[in-house]
């Protein structure tokens, strides 16, 4: 009977123990996680900052363009 309860004590220790660890995995993935999404968004933002530049220098050079055609069309 003492040894049955003794398993038993045991087995719940275990598992308990099992839990435990499963809990400290978790937590270590999530701050895995959290550094990976942090380093997501600056990337992303690094790439919205460059779609700003690349924008603004296509709008310089159709303004650039617009201008010559217009000088262009003045000399004919």
């Amino acid at each position: 009977m003492l040894k049955g309860t003794d398993e038993d004590m045991l087995s719940e220790q275990t598992l308990k123990t099992i839990e435990i660890v499963n809990i400290a995995d978790i937590a270590i993935e999530k701050k895995n996680l959290e550094l990976q999404i942090g380093n997501l968004v600056k990337a992303s933002q690094e790439l919205d900052n460059m779609e700003v530049l690349v924008i603004k220098e296509k709008k310089r050079r159709e303004e650039k363009k617009l201008v010559k055609e217009a000088i262009k069309k003045n000399n004919n």
